[in-house]
């Protein structure tokens, strides 16, 4: 009988100490996760100060009026006398990428086709703060064997401080299409090599 009485005190110890252990875990999670998520956003959120250039690319999406304010103050400001939107020329071309290309990637491939005809040499790209990062992550590899320079700005008109579900779907958002890029692009390396 009394091992019985001992061996449910251990049960019931065991009980209590995981469910002890599950509270300082949710606790340390619910304490670090506005902490990491304060951290991912100013992370993505990344702006160049403007320079002269030959041409404001505006790049689609959500926010798109203030993201088009923003490419026409810079326009009126003279920071450039040109706008190109390589989303409405992706639409129009007709051109075909891998089905695995995200939106941003194309656009920025056919920034390239467009400076190239148009022989622009100096580019400000526009798009909302939370979406440059992935923006000039692309450029970078897009454009690293090629003479062009870019500066990268977020809308001063977006809202920074959206709902809170809202600014987080956006940064995990984000951070899920800069490693599916991060992906793809080693695949199609590996693949160009083989």
């Amino acid at each position: 009988m009394e091992d019985m009485t001992d061996s449910c005190k251990e049960i019931n110890s065991k009980v209590s100490n995981g469910r002890g252990v599950r509270l300082w875990q949710i606790t340390i999670f619910l304490i670090l996760f506005p902490v990491v998520m304060i951290y991912a956003a100013e992370y993505l959120d990344y702006c160049d100060p403007p320079k002269k250039a030959d041409v404001v690319v505006l790049f689609l999406g959500p926010e798109i009026s203030e993201r088009s304010r923003e490419a026409a103050q810079l326009i009126k400001d003279g920071y450039a006398d040109n706008l190109f939107v390589p989303a409405y020329e992706i639409k129009r071309n007709g051109t075909t990428y891998p089905d695995y290309y995200e939106d941003t990637h194309i656009e920025i491939l056919r920034t390239i086709k467009m400076m190239e005809k148009e022989g622009y040499e100096t580019a400000i790209m526009v798009s909302s703060p939370y979406h440059m990062r992935r923006i000039r992550m692309i450029s970078n590899l897009v454009f690293s064997d090629m003479p062009y320079q870019l500066t990268f700005r977020g809308s001063r008109y977006v809202e920074l401080k959206p709902h809170w579900i809202t600014r987080i779907k956006r940064i995990i958002g984000e951070y899920i299409k800069m490693v599916f890029f991060v992906i793809y692009h080693f695949y199609e390396t590996v693949n160009s090599m083989i």
